[in-house]
């Protein structure tokens, strides 16, 4: 979906920001967009290390710290796979129901900064990958949040990690700040996917209402459902761990 929505709008965008560059998984797809300064932000030092590799780019700027809501250090709940994928300031919860696979048996120490206090980045599409911090990233912003016309995220309807904001919560602070959900793509077989979301002084009426209609379609159990059929295998996977789960409570 990212893809989608930068094409569609990236002669509008001035600047990128990511909060939660990872390895720079999405850097490439910045580039073939947007010849604009790209901001990207990952405290684990190990993943930064990966990322560093952009620096070359003359707009590419990097730093290795987290964003949020405080100027503080935090631990890093850091996962065993793919240099950390997964890794939050937050304690796992149900990312080890519905990813098993998953296991976070590192802990690290991590520098977290306000957006608000950082001066010369100039940006107005946010991208959040940060794994439930999304709303504590969102306050760090302050007044400078006005300055931003697009957000992309991921959103979880369930508390994946503990104290993670969901999208419900999300949408509610987001539309306080003149924002409003247009694109959702949640995965077929988890409550979680990406979102988003648009300026509202940048659409009519019209198309904000038909956003809220359809916002709130996707968080509907009638849309999950359909939508867990959108991949057969990942379907059936789902289903024979319920049932797996049955027999075992069973027995």
């Amino acid at each position: 979906m990212l893809d989608i929505v930068l094409k569609k709008f990236h002669k509008k965008i001035n600047g990128i920001i990511q909060a939660g560059a990872h390895i720079g998984q999405e850097v490439d797809i910045f580039l073939k967009y947007s010849d604009s300064n790209i901001y990207l932000f990952e405290p684990n030092k190990e993943a930064f290390e990966i990322l560093k590799k952009y620096a070359i780019e003359k707009n590419i700027f990097i730093y290795n710290f987290g964003l949020g809501n405080k100027n503080e250090k935090k631990t890093l709940f850091v996962s065993d796979n793919k240099n950390g994928v997964s890794s939050s300031v937050l304690e796992p919860k149900l990312h080890l129901k519905y990813f098993p696979e998953y296991k976070f048996s590192k802990k690290i120490d991590i520098d977290i900064k306000k957006f608000s206090d950082l001066k010369g980045i100039v940006g107005n599409f946010l991208m959040m990958d940060v794994q439930g911090y999304e709303l504590e990233v969102l306050k760090g912003f302050e007044q400078k949040l006005n300055n931003i016309d697009y957000i992309f995220t991921e959103v979880s309807m369930v508390e994946l990690y503990d104290g993670g904001v969901n999208i419900n919560d999300l949408d509610d602070f987001l539309e306080n700040k003149n924002f409003i959900r247009s694109h959702t793509s949640l995965v077929s077989n988890i409550p979680t996917g990406d979102a988003f979301y648009i300026n509202t002084n940048l659409i009519g009426n019209q198309k904000y209402f038909f956003y809220k209609l359809k916002s709130r379609i996707t968080k509907s159990s009638i849309f999950r459902m359909l939508n867990s059929f959108r991949d057969p295998k990942k379907l059936s996977y789902h289903l024979k761990n319920k049932l797996k789960n049955i027999l075992n409570l069973e027995s």
